[in-house]
């Protein structure tokens, strides 16, 4: 009885293991309804929206370089649109990696070429992307004109470990850096105001009292120094 209740158990867990593995392998169309940034896409499916991951490439973050550039670079493409996608697994939050065409275009191609994404060579051997990237790098498109691009998983692992990101400066003319709201400095934003007391010399006192007039300028330059 026991081997039967194991063997059941066992056939359950390959069925639904092979269910999975169906579900994250096969290829359906959909409209896109979202975009995460710049390699992260919400398309529907039987009505329910399927987060979608791009295989292959890894974009910036929204705030660092280049991060708002890629975000708006893949919802030009394909934001409202119909869509093949081609699932390949899920990731370990859930999301389908899979490879995303439109008008026939491969979206993590286009995206590498752009200079607006890596090719994501921990996860990933294709050679379409990496001569790609090879073009952009050479072109000194996007992320490649940087002094010095740094791959978002190596900005993720140092946030991970709470070391600072150094932005190069470049890379988010018309983005809105995520430490610099409307204009202002990182100095500017994060240092506190400080409000000076009112002082009063002795010199100050002595002529304050020698004449109403001139009390009244100096109570005026007080108030314009609290302001």
């Amino acid at each position: 009885m026991l081997r039967l209740a194991a063997l059941a158990g066992c056939t359950l867990g390959f069925v639904l293991a092979l269910a999975v593995v169906s579900q994250a392998t096969d290829t359906f169309t959909g409209k896109v309804v979202g975009v995460t940034d710049g390699d992260t896409i919400s398309v529907l499916r039987d009505g329910k929206a399927v987060k979608i991951r791009l295989d292959g490439i890894d974009c910036p973050e929204a705030g660092d370089d280049f991060g708002s550039k890629a975000k708006k670079f893949t919802s030009s493409l394909v934001f409202g649109k119909v869509v093949e996608v081609r699932g390949k697994q899920n990731d370990r939050y859930g999301r389908l990696v899979a490879r995303v065409l439109v008008d026939g275009q491969d979206l993590s191609v286009a995206l590498v070429q752009a200079g607006l994404a890596w090719h994501y060579l921990k996860y990933s051997s294709d050679p379409v992307l990496r001569r790609a990237e090879s073009t952009a790098k050479a072109g000194e498109i996007g992320v490649w004109s940087l002094p010095n691009p740094l791959p978002p998983w190596e900005v993720r692992s140092q946030r991970r470990h709470g070391k600072g990101i150094v932005g190069s400066g470049r890379g988010d003319e018309g983005d809105g850096a995520a430490n610099d709201t409307a204009g202002i400095s990182d100095t500017a934003a994060f240092t506190p105001s400080i409000t000076r007391p009112k002082l009063r010399s002795r010199g100050q006192d002595g002529i304050a009292r020698a004449g109403q007039g001139q009390e009244g300028d100096l109570q005026a330059q007080s108030d314009d120094r609290s302001r």
